[in-house]
């Protein structure tokens, strides 16, 4: 990615990134599953926990518009599509009652 792609933001303590990159709901919805806002934000945690155990630092956020506001999501890059795929389908197979609340 080249610098006019990025916008680092110490004070809020992410990158921001300009291109699109790969957002959990967009997996999602490519792969015809369909999630609650609650569901999404569960699965988001998880992913970025892993994200932030493998690469040690905060996944990129973008810009999305979500129930009529914009704000800031975890966007992931095309390598980490499979990681991002386990984590739906891990979710999505454990029974509700199983799940933890993180």
């Amino acid at each position: 990615m080249s610098s006019a792609e990025i916008e680092c933001w110490p004070e809020k303590k992410f990158i921001y990134i300009h291109k699109k990159g790969i957002c959990l709901s967009d997996l999602t919805a490519e792969m015809g599953i369909e999630c609650s806002a609650g569901q999404l934000t569960q699965m988001g945690r998880i992913m970025a926990k892993r994200y932030r155990e493998l690469y040690k630092r905060e996944p990129f956020k973008r810009e999305q518009c979500v129930n009529g506001f914009t704000c800031y999501v975890n966007s992931y890059e095309q390598c980490n599509r499979a990681m991002m795929e386990s984590v739906i389908q891990d979710y999505c197979l454990e029974p509700a009652t199983k799940r933890a609340r993180l």
